[in-house]
Order: structure tokens, then C-alpha cells, then sequence
């Protein structure tokens, strides 16, 4: 991306660039996992016995003078936003001179519309990182993540709380705490957020059942 003054290129117009500046594409099919293929085979799969199993609705009004009505149970995936789905792989670094970086990937959610894009590639939500404040890294339900900027949002809460007030700012670990509350309140989102600041203080935390971290 140094060759361009783009901050984000997508599909075709990112093979196009790709192809530009002399990167080997491949096929996008070898990208697909056997795995991932397994899990949206067994979504569509569930999809259609919902779909083929139930009632029809005719509104005839039975026997005791009730009117049939229909119930549906949420499939096994949660349409990709399910807890098991976050296969998201994080890191935050600070070098000795108080350089603070983030990276963010994803395994992507199950069944998504072509043409979503996740909270990974977008800067305050899935990763966010200045060397005046530290860098953070993010993984839950993506668009849970990019309605409320919670990387960014992590580092707001770090340098700004306090300051009208002359109480002093909130420890990184609080920061994040407090960012995934706001996350659960406001949209009833969950996930977790491992966060560095430039001197090496460390923050982590999740609203999800696990979230597996370590740092040195």
C-alpha cells in the first residue's frame, strides 16, 4: 500500500493493484478451506430442512379455534455471528522507542452476503495503533466491532477520561473493561481486545466465554 495514496482497495479493484505493482494472484478457490466449506455445506443444509419442514400457515382456524402457527429455531452457525466463529488472530507490539503497532486477521463468518467486509481491514475497529497512545487489537462479531469503533474507542477512553474532571486517566486494563461494557450496552455486542501503550502497560479483556492470549 505504500504504492498508492489509498488506504483501502477491495476486490477486483485490489487484484487489479495487485497485478500492477507485480504480486502473484491465485486462484481464490485454493483460499477456501476444507473446514469452512464443511461449515457453510452444514448451514445450507440446516437452512433448507427449516425451510422444507415448516407448517404452512393457511390461516384456517382449528378444531379448538386456534390458528396454526409456525416456530423456527436458530441454526447451529447463527448465521456466522455465533461465538464459535471468531477465529480471529491478533497482535499488538511496542519497540523500545515507544513505536506501537497492530495486526488483525480473521477466519471470516459463515454464510455472509458477497461483498461484506469485516471489521479486520477497517482502522478502529478491528485494530487501531499510535504511537501516542498504544495500539489495540479486536475480535468479536465484526459488525458489532465497527458500530462502535472499539479499538479507537479503547484509546479514547485511555488518553481522555478524566481530563475535564482533573481526575487523572483510566490504566489500559480499565480502558478496555470500560469499552467493552460501553460495546454490550449500546449494541448488545461481545468480544475481546488485547491492548500495549508506548511504556509497555498491557491491557485484556473479553465478554466472551474465552478468548486465548499471551504476551512477553
Amino acid at each position: 500500500m505504500d504504492k498508492t495514496e489509498h488506504c483501502l482497495l477491495i476486490a477486483t479493484g485490489a487484484e487489479d493493484f495487485a497485478r500492477e505493482v507485480g504480486i502473484e494472484l491465485v486462484a481464490n478457490e485454493s483460499l477456501v478451506h476444507e473446514w469452512a466449506q464443511k461449515r457453510l455445506n452444514a448451514y445450507k443444509t440446516f437452512e433448507r430442512t427449516i425451510s422444507e419442514d415448516k407448517p404452512r400457515n393457511t390461516g384456517a382456524i382449528g378444531s379448538h379455534g386456534s390458528t396454526p402457527t409456525t416456530t423456527t429455531t436458530d441454526p447451529p452457525l447463527s448465521g456466522g455471528t455465533g461465538s464459535s466463529e471468531h477465529d480471529t488472530v491478533g497482535a499488538v507490539a511496542v519497540d523500545s522507542r515507544g513505536n506501537c503497532a497492530v495486526a488483525t486477521s480473521t477466519g471470516g463468518i459463515t454464510a455472509k452476503r458477497v461483498g461484506r467486509v469485516g471489521d479486520s481491514p477497517i482502522v478502529g475497529a478491528g485494530g487501531y495503533a499510535d504511537n501516542t497512545c498504544g495500539a489495540v487489537s479486536t475480535t468479536g462479531h465484526g459488525e458489532a466491532l465497527m458500530r462502535t469503533c472499539l479499538a479507537r474507542h479503547v484509546m479514547y477512553e485511555f488518553t481522555a477520561e478524566g481530563k475535564a474532571a482533573g481526575t487523572g486517566r483510566l490504566t489500559l486494563q480499565q480502558a478496555v473493561d470500560k469499552s467493552l461494557d460501553m460495546m454490550a450496552d449500546r449494541v448488545d455486542g461481545y468480544g475481546g481486545a488485547i491492548a500495549v501503550a508506548p511504556g509497555g502497560e498491557v491491557g485484556v479483556g473479553f465478554t466472551t466465554p474465552m478468548m486465548s492470549w499471551a504476551y512477553i
